[in-house]
């Protein structure tokens, strides 16, 4: 072979002659069946002419280089006519492939492959026999779509080649009218164009340069969504808003909990601890019996039994009793997020993603808000700590009731009713030992990410509460107000800054978020001037009368609560959209928990730094340095989360919805057998040759 290239990597021209042919093989050219293509027993070299360009080639370079190649070929097919080329380097979109993929032979070929596959069941767009089949592509059986897909990977360069005669290789979405499918994958983060991976009908794909499509109003993406997609987010929101309310029951009311079991802040955030590290074991367990039988039992019995916890809490008579319920119940916490977000996402339309993601994470504010709600009603006696948890446990078990009247997912419906009957054991863990091979980069990416941002959470809000009580001097009831108010900006923040990640994307979305706080983070814990309101003060100047804060304090309060959550209510779609398609429901969970579980101590941290440094305060008292030690955690944190965000991935509007455990084992049993059916053919094909030469 000689071969020469000119040009760069990106952009290239190659030229190749091979000696293919002679001797013995023109010796062969005497038996009419020695050969599928008859031109190939009389040249003695093919000569392929190629023209490489990158993903990042417009539409028209890359329709230009299309027209010169397809130039060079008619060219060098006046040079040699009537001999012919080699298919799986040629152009399946020739209008003269028959000739030129198997010369005079076509006829005979054509009568075979009547006689042995008359229902059309093996199919590539230039193989024997598919001009009967390509005008009607729904038809096509799934191998036939398979073989499509796989002949179609192979035809990707721009080739010209020839055994004295032209053929010009194919992109591989040349052909017009395919549906197409884009995914958005990893792009920088200051380029406004997205580069989108294109994938048509059968598998084949393209990347290009998009500019992103113009953002929708959120009226008509509400609309999009189906009575049964309504049904489905409802659950799943009430599930994480339950959660959230059974978790912050505690959080907020450390303060009397301390005094009723005699003890401080800093043992109370012990438990706090616990639960955030048994989490993820819960995720673990209820996200793959979710990925494996269904969402919704796996729901069902979390909601149920953290009800009954609860319950617990509120009757262990000792300290350590205390720690040993909440330990069991960070167990089966973790078991919620997965499922209760992975059920809506989806069933829920591509365009709706956003806004959808932005809401349904906002379960967790709206959670705290509803347990905030609680805590102002009972008052701030030590022992109404347990009424707070009686509506808790309330709360969960009805949801779990409630999830009990309702089907399961569409997806896990159809595969029951499909030849995929169950999955056994041995197939659900080799798909997950294979997803765990193929995507452990991606699961340590995730956690890494999901860390930070727990760490953002858990560092700015659960030692608020205290922070209000001992440096601000608020009361329970003026701090339970500033909560509620704090977390009412972070469910608008969470909805709106989801909703705008559809258009400026995932990464973009967060990493934005992320800085606006670490610049809000000064104004978050001093108090202000009244110059320094900000827009949203106005929604505040009526509740902060009775205060003791100034109203420009809880605006920049609320302001730094919206871009906190902001940034959050991105992390349910992008979970979903990074995570292997069969294990959305594992891999948001496990990875959601597993940076709980490295942030549980960041509440111990926090209050054990605060109460080691102490600050005095306008009235000269001496109190815990909650304030400068949140501050310096948060901005280190936040820094944090624009890096990793913006170094990281983004699938935006990958193909998830339809995929569940089994799938993958059917479609490996299903290629198996179409090997099978294909040595068997070959033998029968050979014995049919035979006879016809005798």
């Amino acid at each position: 072979m000689i071969n020469t290239i000119a040009g760069t990597p990106d952009q290239y021209t190659s030229n190749a002659v091979e000696l293919v042919s002679g001797g013995a093989v023109f010796a062969d050219a005497a038996d009419l069946y020695s050969g599928v293509n008859p031109a190939w027993r009389k040249s003695y070299c093919t000569n392929i002419v190629a023209r490489g360009y990158a993903p990042t080639t417009s539409d028209s370079e890359q329709n230009a280089i299309w027209a010169d190649v397809q130039a060079k070929g008619r060219a060098m097919q006046a040079q040699a006519p009537g001999t012919g080329a080699y298919m799986d380097e040629a152009d399946r979109l020739d209008p003269d492939w028959k000739v030129n993929f198997y010369g005079e032979h076509y006829q005979r070929l054509s009568e075979i492959k009547q006689r042995r596959d008359p229902g059309g069941v093996f199919y590539c767009p230039t193989c024997v026999g598919s001009d009967g089949s390509v005008e009607d592509r729904s038809s096509l059986s799934q191998v036939s779509r398979f073989y499509n897909a796989y002949i179609g990977k192979q035809n990707r360069a721009l080739s010209l080649n020839q055994h004295g005669v032209y053929r010009q290789g194919s992109r591989a979405n040349r052909e017009r009218g395919m549906a197409n499918h884009q995914t958005i994958f990893r792009r920088p983060v200051l380029k406004w164009e997205q580069r989108v991976e294109i994938t048509n009908e059968y598998g084949e794909t393209r990347t290009e340069w998009q500019r992103p499509k113009p953002l929708r109003d959120p009226i008509s993406l509400l609309a999009q969504l189906t009575p049964s997609a309504w049904l489905y987010f409802v659950v799943g929101f009430a599930s994480w808003s339950a959660d959230a309310f059974d978790f912050h029951a505690l959080s907020i009311q450390s303060t009397k909990l301390a005094k009723y079991y005699h003890t401080d802040n800093t043992q109370i955030s012990t438990a706090i601890t616990l639960t955030l590290l048994l989490r993820s074991v819960g995720a673990a367990f209820f996200g793959l019996a979710g990925d494996r039988y269904g969402r919704k039992w796996p729901v069902v019995i979390n909601m149920l039994v953290l009800g009954l916890l609860q319950i617990a809490t509120i009757y262990s008579g000792t300290f350590q009793q205390f720690l040993a319920v909440r330990s069991l119940f960070g167990l089966f916490m973790g078991g919620v997020y997965g499922n209760a977000v992975a059920m809506p996402l989806e069933n829920c339309p591509l365009e709706a993603r956003g806004l959808m993601s932005g809401i349904l994470q906002q379960g967790y504010s709206f959670g705290y808000v509803c347990a905030a709600c609680a805590n102002l009603g009972v008052g701030g006696a030590t022992e109404t700590w347990k009424t707070v948890f009686w509506i808790a446990a309330g709360l969960s078990i009805g949801v779990g009731l409630i999830r009990i009247a309702f089907p399961e997912s569409q997806q896990f419906r159809e595969r029951k009713a499909s030849e995929i009957k169950s999955v056994t054991p041995g197939e659900f863990w080799r798909e997950t030992k294979l997803m765990l091979a193929k995507e452990w980069k991606m699961c340590v990416y995730a956690i890494i990410l999901m860390s930070w941002f727990n760490y953002y959470s858990h560092t700015s809000q659960d030692s608020y509460t205290t922070f209000m009580k001992t440096q601000k001097e608020m009361g329970n009831h003026d701090a339970s107000i500033a909560s509620i108010l704090m977390k009412t900006g972070a469910c608008v923040g969470g909805t709106i800054i989801g909703y705008l990640s559809q258009w400026v994307g995932r990464r973009r979305a967060m990493v934005g978020a992320a800085i606006i706080s670490a610049f809000l983070i000064p104004a978050w814990v001093l108090p202000t001037s009244l110059g320094g309101l900000s827009a949203s003060g106005f929604m505040l100047q009526v509740s902060c009368t009775r205060l003791k804060v100034r109203p420009s304090h809880l605006a920049i309060l609320t302001t730094f609560s919206f871009f906190v959550q902001g940034a959050w209510g991105v992390i349910p779609i992008h979970l979903n959209e990074l995570s292997p398609p069969a294990f959305r429901s594992s891999f948001p969970g496990i990875t959601y928990q597993l940076g709980n579980m490295i942030s549980s101590p960041s509440a111990q941290i926090v209050n054990a730094l605060a109460e080691s440094h102490l600050i005095v305060v306008a009235d000269g008292k001496r109190v815990p340095a909650y304030g400068p030690v949140m501050a310096i955690a948060t901005a280190i944190i936040a820094i944090g989360i624009a890096i990793t965000a913006a170094v990281g991935p983004e699938k935006r509007g990958s193909k998830f919805e339809t995929v569940v455990i089994g799938q993958q084992t059917a479609a490996t049993y299903a290629q198996d057998k179409v090997s099978d059916l294909e040595k068997d053919d070959e033998a029968v094909e050979m014995e049919t040759v035979a006879e016809v030469k005798r």
